[in-house]
C-alpha cells in the first residue's frame, strides 16, 4: 500500500545519522497513526468519483428538475478525474440550473467557475457578483472568501470592497471560534495584508498549532507547508511532514499534490521516490486537483520513473484539455516532434495555436516561425511578423523581447533592424545574452551601424553579467 511505501521512506530520513546528531528526539508518527491514515486511504478510495452509472442516474434527476441532482451532477462532472473540456462545460450548465433555484452552495461554486474560467470564460465581475451573493446568504465558504478578497482587495473594482480590517476581523472571529476554513483563510489573509511580515507570521503559526490536533485539511495542510519550509530544522520537517500527511488523508487534494512534488523533488528531507510522486499525484487528480501536467512531466523527463513518452502524452492531453497553457504548448510540441504518437502538424499547430491565443509566451513565437515557414498552417509571413511585434509589445520582459528580436533575425526573410531594436530594449534592461547579441551585431554592422567601442561595451557589460560566450569574445578582440 502508498501509504505503508510512505511510511519506510519517512521513516529511513527520520532514522538517518544526520538527522538525529541534530535533533535528539522527535516524536514520529506513532504506528497506530500509520494504520489510520492506511484505513482512510481506503475509505477515500471507495469514495472517489460516481461511476458512469451513477453519471447516468443523476443526469436523468437533473433533467426531471432536481436542483439537488443538478448540484450534485455538476459536481461529479467537475471533480471526475479524466474531466475535459466538454465536461466542465456540461457541469457549469448543470451548475448554472442550480443556482437559478435557492442554493447558496450553487451560487459559491459559480462564484469560482467564473473566477478559474472553469467551464465557462473566465469573468471576474460575474465571480464576483455570485460570491457577494453567496456570502449574503450566509454560506461560510463564500463569507470567509469576500473577507479575503477584502483584505487582499484585488476585486474591489468589482464591488467587493479593500477593507483590510473588516476582513481580517471577519476572519479571526471565525477562526477564534474554531472554524477550520476561516483559519485556513485567515493564514492566506495575513500573507498578503499590510501587516508587518514578522508579525503575519507569528500569527499565521500561532493560528495554524491551535488546529494542528484536529482533523482540519486545509489549515493542517497550510502548518504543513510552513514547517516544510523551514530549512536546516529537521524537528520542523519531521512534523510538517506529519501534518501534510494528515491533510492528504482527511481528504485536501492540494496536499497530495504538495506530497507528490515533495517526493518528485525530494525537498525538506523527503527522499526522490518516482513511485510515490506519481500514486500521490494521481491520488490529488483524481480528487479534482488538477496536477495533471506536473504528471506528464515526470514520465517525459523520466529521472525519476522509468520514461514513458506515451503515458507522457496522455497525461499532456488531459492537462491540455482544462484549458492550461503551458501544456496546451507542450502538446502541441509532441504532436510536432512525434513524442508518444504519431507526427501531426496540423494537430501540433492547433494546440500550439490555442496556448497562444492564451498568452502563452513561447506558444506565440513558435507559432509565428510556424506561420513564418507554413509548417502545420498555412503560410503567412505577415501574420508571423505581428505575431512577434505583438508579443514584445504585450509582454514587459527582456528575455521576451530578446526572444522576439530572435525571432526577426530567424525569419524566412530577416528584418535586421527591427531584430537589433528589440535586442537592444532587452540589452539596456540588463539582460546578458541581449547584449552579447548586440555586441555582436555592433561588430559586423548587422541592423546597427558598425561600431567596435560600442560592441566593446556591450560585451563587457554581458561578461560582467555571467556571458561567457562574451567574456572569450572579449578577450579574443583585445
Amino acid at each position: 500500500m502508498i501509504i505503508k511505501q510512505l511510511a519506510a521512506a519517512l521513516s529511513a530520513f527520520f532514522r538517518s545519522p544526520s538527522f538525529w546528531a541534530v535533533v535528539a528526539s522527535v516524536a514520529i508518527i506513532p504506528a497506530a497513526a500509520w494504520a489510520q491514515a492506511e484505513a482512510l486511504a481506503q475509505a477515500q478510495a471507495e469514495t472517489l468519483a460516481p461511476a458512469e452509472a451513477d453519471i447516468e442516474s443523476l443526469r436523468a434527476q437533473a433533467a426531471s428538475g432536481s436542483a439537488e441532482a443538478q448540484l450534485k451532477l455538476a459536481k461529479a462532472l467537475a471533480l471526475d478525474g479524466e474531466a475535459d473540456e466538454a465536461k466542465l462545460k456540461e457541469a457549469f450548465e448543470w451548475l448554472s440550473k442550480a443556482a437559478g433555484r435557492e442554493s447558496p452552495e450553487a451560487w459559491f461554486l459559480t462564484a469560482k467557475a467564473y473566477d478559474l474560467g472553469l467551464g465557462v470564460e473566465q469573468d471576474s465581475a460575474k465571480a464576483a457578483s455570485w460570491l457577494i451573493k453567496a456570502a449574503e446568504s450566509g454560506y461560510l465558504e463564500a463569507v470567509f472568501l469576500r473577507a479575503f478578497w477584502m483584505v487582499d482587495g484585488g476585486m474591489a473594482e468589482y464591488g467587493i470592497s479593500h477593507d483590510e480590517a473588516k476582513g481580517l476581523a471577519v476572519l479571526r472571529k471565525a477562526a477564534s471560534g474554531g472554524d477550520c476554513q476561516a483559519a485556513s483563510a485567515l493564514a492566506d489573509a495575513l500573507a498578503v495584508s499590510s501587516i508587518e511580515p514578522e508579525k503575519a507570521s507569528d500569527e499565521v503559526s500561532a493560528l495554524l498549532e491551535a488546529f494542528a490536533d484536529r482533523d482540519c485539511p486545509a489549515a493542517n495542510m497550510e502548518l504543513g507547508l510552513l514547517l516544510l519550509a523551514r530549512e536546516d530544522d529537521p524537528e520542523a520537517n519531521a512534523r510538517g511532514a506529519e501534518m501534510m500527511l494528515k491533510a492528504a488523508e482527511t481528504g485536501e487534494p492540494a496536499a497530495m499534490y504538495h506530497l507528490g512534488m515533495l517526493f518528485v523533488n525530494g525537498e525538506a528531507g523527503f527522499p526522490v521516490d518516482g513511485e510515490l510522486a506519481a500514486e500521490w499525484l494521481e491520488r490529488a487528480v483524481s480528487e479534482g486537483y488538477h496536477c495533471e501536467y506536473e504528471l506528464a512531466l515526470v514520465y517525459e523527463e523520466g529521472k525519476i520513473v522509468d520514461k514513458d513518452l506515451k503515458k507522457a502524452a496522455e497525461w499532456l492531453e488531459r492537462a491540455a484539455m482544462t484549458g492550461r497553457p503551458d501544456a496546451q504548448f507542450r502538446l502541441g510540441l509532441a504532436f510536432r516532434d512525434g513524442l508518444g504518437m504519431t507526427p501531426d502538424p496540423s494537430v501540433a499547430a492547433d494546440w500550439i495555436s490555442m496556448s497562444a491565443e492564451n498568452g502563452h509566451v513561447e506558444a506565440r513565437l513558435e507559432l509565428a516561425k510556424m506561420l513564418d515557414q507554413g509548417l502545420g498552417v498555412v503560410k503567412d509571413p505577415s501574420a508571423a511578423v505581428n505575431l512577434l511585434e505583438s508579443t514584445g509589445e504585450r509582454v514587459e520582459e527582456p528575455e521576451t523581447w530578446y526572444q522576439v528580436g530572435q525571432g526577426y533575425a530567424a525569419l524566412t526573410s530577416p528584418d535586421e533592424a527591427k531584430a537589433a531594436f528589440w535586442l537592444e530594449k532587452s540589452a539596456k534592461a540588463g539582460y546578458p545574452e541581449a547584449q552579447y547579441r548586440m555586441g555582436l551585431l555592433c561588430l559586423d554592422g548587422r541592423g546597427v551601424p558598425k561600431d567596435e567601442n560600442k560592441a566593446r561595451q556591450w560585451l563587457r557589460q554581458a561578461a560582467d553579467g555571467g556571458s561567457k560566450e562574451a567574456a572569450d569574445l572579449l578577450a579574443l578582440i583585445g
